[in-house]
């Protein structure tokens, strides 16, 4: 009992730790619910990626066709310099530079001069001219120019990181704000006379998932030190927006909430300060536009028609001199990719947002429909559970691509997805469990007192049981062995055990046969009944098929025991149907299934009747009423007896057989109703002349000429029916 209230509780146990993971996010889990919340988040971003939209953001690209034309890389940076002032030639708003330049310039004629083989007054001349370093800072002080350099956000200061610098950017709210921005490191600066002449300073560099170098979000901001410092892609559009350096980033309960220019272009973010990138499919340059050669721009000869108010990112694809990275989209793009992503998404509004509530959405639909689940395995099974499981999966997989196709807004359903397949497969386990133990209890509890077959009826649909007390139509058979007392003293204990294991075998096998349930034993005596725990049509018929049969084989075994030098048995067998009390009765600890009541007992009076009216089989008038509803029976009637112990009388018969009567038993049987009309009509010479016959049975017969004659002495009232009376069980 306790082991099936257990496997009842388990699935409930295990919704309510899974809801408990979720909300608490144990540490050693972590790993792998982010890896399933990145996949689920990157397949959103692959069935529905961002739009292809124009708009004027540019790569100028160092690739190898500009390698090819200006040499190697790294150029000189006058060449940079020239690059960037003919893009603010063209009219572009702002330039961020996805380049660092950590040490001097080595081409750069003072650099050189040195090495070179000439005379004093060259070389001085040489001096005069402006260092390749100083035409680059002119350009930085001159431009709205975003100088890059590396940042490692989420690491921690070690010997490969560098000092901190001030990054020239003013920070509303920055008190409130510090300790919200994730710390991280300098990994390579800017030369001091560059980093001085630049306006605008934005790192580049990733927080790259644990699971893969894959790029999905950047934090806008890591702290260093006292300062807050932007990534590259949000310094350009603060570039591009003269917004004076300023950012202003809103806080709330959570962290970090968004972070706005002047007031325009307001941009969520994480509560770290991280956004998730929205890409759209990385396509080349010869496709899209968006990348231009350097080359192009410097000799003139590749520039888009208009680059007034654009924004251009300056990166290199040339192999050799990129790193590469991957996106939920591409698996390999160079690194400026990410950034030009980022930038076109926060310039476009187009923006990925995972409200700060919605953990807890997801956690209550876990919880819902979790609940929903397991009620459906519970109460309709594996199959209907099924149903149920993919329904309510499609159910969540709509309502998340819903969110994300018409708001951009991120749902995790990942682990509501795995937690309903666990919850079903773990409720439909328990359930197939408890429903194994249960047959196998059923088959336990009946196996001795129903058929094999009968047994696997019930074990495969327990439903068609009946075990709670419920009153029903059952017909029960009672049989006794005459004078077992007397055989009994005269065997040894063995041999009366082998004579009754040689009885009740072949009788219980025939009651099983019939589809009946043995009660108990009693000794020499044997209770049985129809109907219950199956409903058993015609079940009267079948019993008494069943008793006319346990006579027969009680003569085939009587034979059997006389060989062995055994004695024979003789039995009676009594028969009622009427509606009883059945189901499981006794204690807490003990209880057996059974029936009680009127009819139960009468039951037994009629084969205590056997040894009075010297007949092997007696059934009451019920049961004779049942069998001639299935079909006509030879019943020979034998009396209208009131039991001991009840006051109401009944018919009784003698079962000859379950066929139609003809010849000597039709005649027996219309002499008997004869007789019982002339006694009932106190006619007592007729019914002594028609009792006479040799036709009816001798017990029978000398038991009605014995009650004639002391009835014919006595005055009878007027209602005199006939009923006898019995005195004895």
């Amino acid at each position: 009992m306790l082991y099936r209230k257990f496997l009842t509780l388990l699935p409930w146990l295990l919704l309510a730790a899974l809801v408990y993971t979720y909300h608490h996010e144990s540490n050693a889990l972590n790993p792998m619910l982010n890896r399933l919340q990145n996949y689920t988040f990157d397949t959103y971003q692959r069935l529905h990626p961002r739009e292809n939209k124009s708009v004027e953001i540019y790569v100028v690209d160092i690739d190898e066709k500009s390698l090819e034309a200006v040499g190697q890389w790294p150029w000189p940076r006058n060449k940079i310099a020239m690059l960037i002032e003919k893009l603010f030639e063209k009219g572009v708003s702002s330039v961020g530079l996805d380049i660092v330049f950590a040490e001097k310039d080595g081409k750069s004629p003072d650099m050189l001069v040195d090495e070179w083989d000439v005379d004093t007054q060259t070389k001085q001349k040489l001096l005069e001219i402006p260092s390749h370093d100083d035409v680059l800072a002119q350009v930085f002080a001159k431009y709205p120019v975003v100088a890059g350099f590396v940042g490692s956000p989420g690491f921690k200061v070690n010997s490969r990181s560098v000092s901190v610098f001030d990054p020239k950017v003013e920070i509303k709210n920055k008190d409130n704000v510090l300790n919200h921005v994730m710390p991280g490191v300098i990994g390579a600066r800017n030369i001091e006379k560059l980093e001085t002449a630049a306006q605008y300073h934005g790192y580049f560099g990733y927080y790259q998932d644990t699971d893969s170098a894959m790029v999905r979000h950047v934090p806008l901001f890591f702290r260093a030190g006292e300062y807050i410092y932007p990534t590259l892609a949000l310094a350009t559009l603060n570039a591009a927006n003269e917004s004076n350096h300023v950012y202003d980033i809103e806080t709330d309960a959570y962290g970090l909430k968004s972070v706005s220019l002047e007031g325009r272009f307001s941009i969520p973010i994480e509560s770290n300060g991280q956004y998730r990138i929205y890409y759209r499919k990385y396509i080349n340059d010869k496709v899209a536009g968006r990348y231009i050669s350097a080359v192009g721009i410097l000799n003139e000869k590749e520039i888009p028609q208009n680059l007034n108010a654009a924004m251009v990112l300056i990166g290199t694809s040339a192999a050799g001199t990129f790193d590469l990275r991957s996106t939920p989209l591409d698996p390999v793009v160079p690194g400026v990719e990410s950034h030009i992503q980022m930038l076109e998404s926060m310039y476009l509004g187009e923006h990925l947002t995972r409200p700060r509530a919605m953990k807890d959405y997801e956690l209550y639909a876990l919880i819902g429909l979790g609940v929903i689940l397991l009620l459906s395995v519970h109460y309709f099974g594996a199959l209907v559970g099924l149903a149920v499981f993919s329904i309510l999966n499609i159910s969540v997989l709509a309502t998340a691509a819903y969110f994300f196709i018409n708001e951009l807004i991120l749902v995790d359903v990942s682990f509501i997805l795995l937690s309903l397949f666990i919850l079903y497969l773990g409720q439909s386990i328990i359930k197939y469990a408890m429903e194994r133990a249960s047959k196998r209890a059923i088959r336990n509890a009946f196996s001795h007192y129903l058929s094999p077959e009968m047994v696997k009826i019930v074990s495969e649909d327990p439903s068609k049981l009946s075990l709670g007390g419920e009153e029903k139509e059952i017909t029960v058979l009672f049989s006794d062995i005459r004078g077992f007392t007397t055989m009994s003293e005269g065997l040894t204990p063995k041999q009366l055990t082998t004579v009754l294991n040689r009885y009740l075998t072949p009788m219980t096998e025939i009651v099983q046969n019939h589809n009946g349930t043995i009660d108990k034993y009693m000794g020499d005596a044997v209770m049985a009944f129809w109907n219950a725990p199956l409903n058993i049509k015609n079940h009267a018929f079948k019993a008494c098929a069943a008793a006319l049969e346990m006579l027969a084989r009680l003569n085939k075994l009587n034979e059997e025991l006389k060989k062995d030098g055994l004695p024979v048995i003789d039995i009676g067998i009594g028969l009622n149907t009427d509606t009883v009390t059945v189901g499981n009765m006794g204690s807490d600890q003990r209880f057996d299934y059974t029936i009680m009541g009127d009819g139960v007992n009468l039951g037994s009076r009629l084969e205590g009747q056997c040894k009075t009216y010297g007949v092997k089989l007696i059934i009451s008038e019920s049961t004779f009423n049942q069998l001639l509803k299935v079909q006509d029976v030879s019943a020979m009637y034998l009396d209208t007896v009131a039991v001991k112990g009840k006051t109401d009388a009944v018919k009784i018969y003698n079962l000859l057989s379950l066929d139609k009567p003809s010849g000597e038993m039709l005649e027996k049987i219309e002499l008997m109703k004869r007789f019982s009309v002339e006694f009932k009509c106190q006619q007592w010479e007729n019914a002594l002349e028609t009792i006479k016959s040799d036709l009816i049975p001798l017990t029978v017969r000398d038991m009605y000429i014995e009650r004639i004659s002391e009835l014919s002495k006595q005055e009878l009232p007027e209602n005199w029916d006939g009923v006898y009376f019995a005195s004895t069980k």
